[in-house]
């Protein structure tokens, strides 16, 4: 059960290098910085990213689960299992972070793409075993909502980087693509939502719909300046609300039944 350190190991690096980078320390430059160079109109509000604290937050909860005594030894063997497929997510995070911070976009998504590829291989891995399918708190909410946001931020990735190849066709139908963009990404974050039954996947997916939108329509962003881009935003909050609410009662009336 070695692995548990050396994950333990990776994700530490992983949040020191995410500081790092936060602090402009890698290349001079933040995320934001490149963001605001080459994001356009798909980037939400700064706001927004404060859930990476959150998905950081979970993630050593994950880590620490796998160190307490009262865990038994067949969860423990089971963590294990997903414990190389959580190191390649963290070396994706890393690789991602240094080629945003020295603007290598294409290698940028390459980095982002291979994260999302990690991040389905776990949650299929927790979603096909009985064991951690039943850890909600300490494995299965962690994954769903990491794999829900970068689900989004993909895209938002890919938006940046027709930004910075400069393609005509993109520069000549921003805001169209846009939605067509934002479309994809909430059929992924639906997706993901009816895969692995996460409520709070679903809850990650509206937190970003929401970041977009606010941005758009706050006079010192966008300003409401790309209509399309707002009314398709709040069109698919509106929908992923419809779908939490239908979740939400189905839940409320199984536990009824059950009772």
């Amino acid at each position: 059960m070695k692995n548990k350190y050396i994950a333990s190991a990776f994700f530490l690096i992983m949040i020191a290098l995410n500081y790092l980078g936060a602090a402009g320390k890698i290349n001079g430059m933040t995320q934001k910085n490149v963001s605001d160079l080459f994001a356009g109109i798909m980037a939400p509000h700064p706001m927004t990213f404060i859930i990476w604290g959150l998905i950081y937050f979970f993630l050593l909860l994950f880590l620490v689960y796998q160190f307490l005594p009262s865990v038994s030894v067949l969860n423990k063997e089971k963590i294990e299992e997903i414990n190389p497929f959580f190191m390649v997510s963290c070396l994706c995070n890393i690789g991602w972070i240094f080629s945003w911070h020295y603007i290598n976009l294409a290698l940028s998504m390459f980095f982002m793409v291979l994260l999302f590829l990690s991040l389905i291989v776990i949650n299929e891995k927790i979603n096909n075993d009985a064991v951690l399918s039943t850890l909600n708190i300490p494995v299965k909410r962690p994954f769903s909502v990491y794999l829900s946001w970068i689900g989004f931020a993909l895209f938002a990735n890919l938006a940046a980087f027709f930004n910075f190849a400069n393609y005509s066709f993109y520069e000549n139908n921003t805001e169209s693509i846009t939605v067509v963009i934002l479309f994809a990404a909430a059929l992924v974050g639906i997706i993901i939502f009816f895969r692995y039954r996460s409520f709070a996947s679903l809850i990650t997916s509206l937190w970003a719909f929401d970041g977009l939108l606010y941005a758009h329509i706050l006079p010192s962003y966008y300003n409401r300046q790309y209509p399309s881009v707002v009314y398709a935003s709040l069109s698919l909050i509106l929908l992923l609300v419809v779908i939490a609410g239908v979740f939400a009662l189905k839940v409320v009336i199984k536990k009824r039944r059950a009772s």
